[in-house]
């Protein structure tokens, strides 16, 4: 039985969906619209009479040199070869199954999953099968290099487009359309919401080769104290917002329309990325590297690509105690530090080392262990009580519950015995249920105390800084 974590405190490791600190492209993209549907409204209501005909005429004429026709920009086949773009493939491939982060935060690495809603039930396998495999897809040149970006139909969490730098050889987003908006064609975004009771606003914008929107138009049809009425609003240098007829509507919307309802094919996962593929197992790095970069971090010759660029001397409290172990499957080890205060998991991954998980740990209450076979254990003890929490991390930084312990001396007599409160994975059982079930994960001796089997074994700092 494996359970999810989600809520640490103190009864568990934290794994954060949305780290404070990091951007989250769709939060922002929601906030810019209710940002301009606050300056509409406040267009609106101070209005004293309705825009005038020749500036209805004015904003008209310039809505009118719009292009609304759907363009595409080609794919440079010379430079784009096959070698090439299986690269693209497997670099875009390992982000979107979360095998490396596509972000680093203050605290710990932020994966693709981390910027979406509606999986967090999902183990990475089958975020694979469920998610990724079922999401459809397009490779569109967005910036005009001649090299494609990889454009993500991710439902309730609207669409997503990653940029592969070539020379970082790194994904990163390129931009972020929230849930009503749609990629029209290369660097043209649509947008229509419909779900305001009396108002349906849509939106045109096209981004630069930065994937920053470089100009907005906003066409609002709002029921009005004389029935329905126009508006436009046009984001740039001088915004600009007035009120059309009828018939200025229609003329300066039928083009965009017919472009709104014809938005960038998308395919299916086999379509895109090729029936059967599933990238390449190994990530980039070995263990050679990943030891000699933990080494050189130890002796402060290294920094961390987040928290703050910190080293060594960032969290040695002088009781410091440290181990590598590989716990997410990768086949990497991962460098882990316990200090009163702290316990960090250290990842090296594509030449980059950083912090993947880091929890505070309050002295003589809790601690954490490694097992041998990559689990971590998690203890808590406080007064007549002591929980065992076996934990196992996977590519994303996601933490799966396998088993978890709970005891308490209910009679307060010092040992715990048959008389005594028992758990086993949050469920009541007796004394001998609760042995059985700890069979392989910890021993018991006559007085009662356990014993963590197969435990990993920590260094100490200080004392291996003398050698």
């Amino acid at each position: 039985m494996k359970r999810k974590i989600v809520n640490m405190g103190t009864i568990g490791i934290v794994v954060i969906i949305l780290l404070v600190g990091v951007l989250n492209y769709k939060q922002a993209a929601e906030a810019k619209m209710k940002k301009i549907e606050t300056e509409e409204n406040s267009v609106r209501e101070n209005k004293t009479n309705y825009t005038n005909e020749q500036d209805s005429n004015n904003i008209c004429e310039l809505v009118k040199k719009v292009d609304f026709s759907s363009k595409e920009y080609s794919i440079n086949w010379e430079i784009y070869t096959d070698q090439v773009e299986l690269a693209y493939k497997e670099n875009f491939y390992r982000i979107i199954t979360n095998q490396m982060p596509l972000e680093y935060g203050e605290e710990k690495a932020v994966y693709f999953r981390d910027h979406l809603r509606g999986i967090s039930d999902l183990d990475d396998m089958e975020f694979i099968e469920q998610f990724v495999k079922e999401t459809r897809y397009r490779f569109i040149d967005c910036d005009g290099d001649g090299l494609p970006e990889l454009l993500m139909d991710i439902g309730i969490n609207g669409f997503c487009i990653l940029k592969y730098l070539v020379e970082e050889q790194k994904v990163e987003v390129y931009h972020w359309l929230n849930e009503y908006e749609v990629l029209l064609g290369s660097n043209q975004i649509g947008y229509c919401n419909s779900t305001s009771a009396n108002n349906t606003r849509y939106g045109y914008k096209t981004l630069n080769k930065a994937g920053e929107v470089e100009n907005e138009i906003y066409f609002t049809a709002y029921y009005g104290e004389t029935g329905i009425e126009y508006e436009i609003y046009i984001l740039g240098d001088e915004s600009m917002s007035g009120h059309l007829n009828q018939e200025q509507w229609d003329e300066v919307t039928k083009d965009f329309f017919t472009m709104l309802d014809c938005p960038v094919t998308m395919v299916t996962y086999e379509e895109a990325f090729g029936k059967n593929f599933t990238g390449t197992e190994a990530l980039h790095g070995n263990t050679d590297e990943a030891m000699r970069a933990y080494d050189e971090f130890l002796s402060g010759e290294r920094t961390l690509e987040n928290s703050g660029g910190s080293t060594i001397a960032n969290m040695d409290d002088g009781s410091m105690k440290y181990l590598t172990c590989d716990i997410n499957g990768d086949h990497i080890p991962e460098l882990h530090i316990q200090t009163s205060g702290d316990y960090y998991i250290l990842a090296y991954q594509n030449n980059v080392l950083f912090v993947l998980f880091h929890e505070q740990v309050e002295e003589t209450l809790k601690c954490y262990g490694v097992c041998k076979n990559g689990e971590i254990v998690y203890k808590y003890t406080k007064e007549n009580k002591e929980s065992y929490s076996f934990y196992k991390f996977e590519f994303s930084g996601n933490a799966f519950k396998t088993i978890a312990f709970y005891r308490n001396d209910s009679n307060g007599n010092g040992v715990y015995d048959e008389n005594d409160e028992y758990e086993c994975n949050e469920t009541i059982c007796t004394f001998e249920e609760w042995t059985s079930s700890a069979e392989g994960y910890f021993s018991i001796d006559k007085n009662g105390d356990v014993q963590i089997l197969h435990m990993m074994e920590w260094k100490d700092y200080n004392e291996s800084k003398k050698r």
